[in-house]
């Protein structure tokens, strides 16, 4: 992987984003609005991911990027938007079953 690669950096601000979100839904006293703030910053940097991935797919060696590295990354997109579409239901769930604005 080249020195450059920004991929890891958005990564864990992907993971350190959605674990405040969970730590947010955890919690049942944070504002609900927030957390959906959170998911939708969540939404548009996997979206930036998605984007840098499929880049990367044209021309893997001048990313310095191996098959299984493009493997790796789709998954952690593919995971992560599954996640982040869960933790939008469950936050929903949340607001109807309570009678809550989100």
């Amino acid at each position: 992987m080249s020195r450059q690669d920004p991929f890891p950096l958005v990564r864990d601000e992907v993971q350190t984003l959605f674990q405040s979100c969970q730590n947010e839904l955890d919690s049942r006293t944070a504002p609900q609005g927030r957390t959906l703030s959170t998911l939708d910053e969540v939404d548009m940097l996997l979206n930036d991911l998605d984007a840098a991935v499929n880049a990367s797919k044209s021309d893997t060696s001048r990313y310095g990027l191996t098959s299984q590295d493009i493997v790796e990354r789709e998954r952690f997109v593919t995971m992560m938007r599954e996640a982040s579409k869960g933790m939008r239901l469950k936050l929903m769930v949340r607001v109807r079953v309570r009678g809550l604005q989100p």
